[in-house]
């Protein structure tokens, strides 16, 4: 699978540089390793070191968390906590203008309808997101039938939605990648869905 690390943190260490932390969702790194960063679109970076508890690894694989010394970001170049670091041999990423995904409403006084810009948290990243269309939804109140194109959504309901993010955002469908295909809702520090991503449309 192609490589797929999200940054959790970065520190800068006197005589040493940055050194970007995460852990490895999928696919492997190593030394080397041409990379690039997405949604900040840095390109053409070189992993110089990968370390684990202060100990130089020669490969990264998936569940280890690791902290990598990368070549050729420059002062005015920035890398942040919610960037996926992937490999450039597997071809670029690029951030994402809409994607769509198949949501579980959890409990909700009200409605919700298109035009709710809540928070949307996926693995290190948290972006908020408008909710800018509801494909399709189905619960007790539509009896369990598929209902399309409603108007709102309501608490226990499940649906299809699409959402646009408001700042940049990476994120991919579940079925290529499910640890960036999963997110989670929130709004004011309340959980308002659990998605699964879909279908993504990038930007160009």
């Amino acid at each position: 699978a192609p490589l797929r690390l999200p940054v959790s943190s970065i520190y800068n260490i006197k005589g040493i540089g940055q050194i970007i932390c995460g852990t490895v969702e999928q696919g492997t790194l190593r030394a080397g390793d041409p990379v690039g960063f997405v949604p900040s679109n840095l390109k053409g970076k070189k992993i110089f070191s990968i370390e684990q508890h202060c100990k130089s690894l020669e490969v990264a694989g998936p569940g280890n968390s690791v902290g990598l010394s990368v070549k050729g970001i420059a002062k005015d170049e920035k890398v942040s906590p919610g960037d996926i670091i992937y490999n450039e041999k597997d071809g670029e990423l690029k951030p994402i203008k809409t994607f769509t995904a198949l949501v579980a409403v959890q409990e909700h006084p009200g409605i919700l309808k298109a035009g709710y810009c809540p928070v949307i948290f996926s693995r290190t990243a948290k972006v908020a997101c408008k909710m800018t269309k509801i494909l399709w939804k189905m619960g007790k109140k539509t009896g369990g039938v598929k209902v399309d194109n409603p108007t709102e959504l309501s608490q226990f309901e499940n649906a299809e939605v699409e959402f646009e993010p408001t700042a940049p955002l990476f994120v991919e469908p579940f079925a290529q990648c499910a640890a960036l295909g999963r997110f989670a809702v929130m709004d004011s520090n309340r959980l308002k869905m659990l998605g699964k991503v879909s279908a993504v449309v990038n930007k160009d």
